[in-house]
């Protein structure tokens, strides 16, 4: 068996292949690498989500790095993704473990490293910890027991909830939520973002009403992701009564889902210029450049060129995004999938402050997001995104994969393809800046596509190109 870190960790169908004696050895594997880059003085923070078994994996986790001489701070529950990242930049940690799968299915587990940066681990790092595993040149050191290592205070408990709150106050406009008096509908999907985004809007003195706000390892028998369909519920409160905006975190709170006034389900694709657009014009002191996924709409981009900002493009998965943060400052970050990051920030996805910025602009402007982006439009132009995904059997997926690294289109909708980008799946542009990308999923057997035009029949016909493909 074979270990490997994706993008954001290494993921696993639980009593399969993620199992205690793996997670025992792929600590050791962390704390090995720790020792080597001579980055243990600080200690680090260990976490976990909702998940099952998720407690008992990040006491092991901290029997192992506390046995190896490495101080661990162990959250008192479950934490979401933002707050571990927010808690080793402020402490000055040496990193972070957290066990979680984020969106993926309830049948996976996750363990998720950390950098001293607060993002994920550099691709160098976790490819060094995959090749000692693969190579078994991992010696577990004899463990401790957990009540003698937390007695020796080896492993100290805390609750990192109220300094990233403190801090969210300091960014977040919080007279102009409190005085809108706006009523705000809140799915916490049986995750870790509960007690953490509603907490907030309450001390506002605002008017919540919350749903799904227990830890549920099932999640409620679908996948914690906050897209249209699994957001029904929400979706129907907003759209049935007045005054009502709709908000939504995932499993381990890194992702969001919004929920316009009309009961629209706001795509992250749309809302990240929208939120360009506004940090601009009331964030005067932030600066930086943009950056976004290879699936990321190229609305963003217009935006960002209009005012001057230069943007970057990056591989799918917040680690790539991160990287370029610890080089250069950063206005705005985000992926298609929901999750984003800002000026200041920590350099991973935040769903709970995603959450919170379109609140104080449909707070403070009095305008629904879709009027934000018919705006855009008007100044902009027009752009519309759509994605579509597609399981597949191994076999398929396996021809799929080679037929990625050719260049299967000569043309798209009819226009000849100007640029071809194979960084990460296949991502093909037209002279009209049209595009389609095809990438296969990498941790579940599914392809998924991606298609922009200026029209929203241009696009369904990309898609049908690119299906017409597998």
């Amino acid at each position: 068996m074979q270990i490997k870190f994706g993008t954001s960790g290494w993921r696993a169908v639980i009593a399969d292949q993620f199992t205690f004696d793996n997670v025992i050895l792929v600590t050791q594997a962390i704390c090995d690498l720790l020792k080597k880059n001579k980055e243990t003085n600080n200690g680090i923070i260990i976490s976990n989500d909702t998940r099952f078994l998720g407690d008992e994996f990040k006491k092991v986790a901290a029997q192992v790095v506390a046995s190896n001489g490495i101080k661990v701070y162990i959250t008192e529950r479950d934490t979401p993704t933002p707050v571990i990242a927010f808690e080793i930049v402020r402490r000055k940690l040496n990193g972070g473990i957290s066990f979680t799968a984020s969106h993926n299915p309830p049948k996976y587990q996750g363990l998720k490293f950390f950098g001293s940066h607060g993002g994920s681990a550099f691709t160098k790092d976790t490819q060094w910890i995959e090749a000692r595993l693969k190579s078994k040149k991992v010696k577990v050191t004899k463990l401790q027991s957990y009540e003698s290592l937390v007695e020796k205070k080896k492993i100290e408990v805390i609750n990192p909830r109220r300094n990233y709150l403190n801090y969210l106050g300091d960014i977040i406009d919080i007279r102009a939520i409190s005085k809108a008096k706006l009523k705000y509908a809140y799915d916490a999907m049986y995750g870790t973002g509960r007690d953490y985004l509603d907490t907030f809007l309450i001390e506002c003195g605002c008017d919540v009403r919350t749903l799904h706000h227990f830890a549920d390892p099932n999640f409620g028998g679908i996948t914690p992701e906050p897209t249209p369909e699994n957001l029904t519920e929400i979706r129907q409160i907003v759209a049935n009564e007045k005054h009502f905006f709709g908000i939504a975190t995932d499993g381990d709170a890194d992702r969001f889902g919004i929920i316009d006034r009309d009961g629209t389900y706001f795509d992250a694709n749309y809302f990240l210029p929208v939120l360009l657009k506004y940090i601009i014009e009331t964030r005067p002191n932030w600066s930086g450049s943009v950056v976004r996924s290879l699936a990321t709409s190229h609305l963003l981009d217009i935006v960002a060129f209009k005012n001057k900002i230069r943007v970057h493009e990056t591989p799918v998965g917040f680690k790539y995004i991160g990287e370029i943060m610890t080089r250069e400052d950063v206005l705005l970050a985000g992926e298609e999938s929901g999750g984003l990051t800002f000026f200041g920030h920590v350099p991973e996805k935040d769903g709970i402050a995603a959450c919170l910025f379109a609140i104080e602009i449909v707070a403070k402007t009095g305008m629904s997001l879709g009027e934000h982006l018919d705006t855009i439009y008007r100044e902009y132009g027009m752009r519309v995104n759509l994605k579509e995904r597609i399981r597949l059997d191994e076999k398929i997926a396996a021809k799929l994969e080679k037929i990625l690294k050719g260049e299967p289109l000569k043309k798209l909708l009819g226009k000849k393809i100007v640029k071809t980008d194979v960084r990460d799946g296949l991502k093909m542009i037209n002279t009209e800046g049209d595009w389609l990308l095809i990438r296969l999923s990498g941790t579940e057997p599914i392809v998924r596509l991606y298609a922009e035009s200026k029209t929203h029949e241009k696009a369904e016909k990309i898609l049908e190109e690119g299906k017409a493909l597998i």
